[in-house]
């Protein structure tokens, strides 16, 4: 992730899973159409569905370089809060396990 400019815009390691099966991100929210460019994650997270039938978020720019600027006072995941660390950990798994 990178940070991106909104010029032309309006110390314990992460818990591993239980062994629980976690219900599947469609079964959630369903899949939801949104634009590209690098903040599709916070369109269809924090979005409104526009007139062209995809999710969209405001300031969905401002909301990465938050998150952005939130990480990178980091310099390893270990420095993180666990709770932090628990998050990403369940996002990166979903995510590569195809279930996002």
């Amino acid at each position: 992730m990178k940070k991106v400019s909104t010029a032309n815009q309006g110390e314990k390691p992460a818990t591993k899973p239980t062994g629980k099966k976690l219900p599947d991100s469609k079964e959630l929210t369903g899949r939801r159409d949104t634009e590209g460019a690098g903040n599709c994650a916070f369109h269809a997270a924090f979005g409104k569905l526009n007139s062209q039938g995809k999710y969209e978020a405001v300031k969905a720019t401002e909301m990465r370089n938050a998150f952005y600027d939130y990480l990178d006072q980091f310099n390893s995941p270990k420095d993180m809060p666990p709770e932090v660390q628990e998050k990403i950990y369940l996002v990166l798994h979903r995510f590569f396990d195809g279930t996002m």
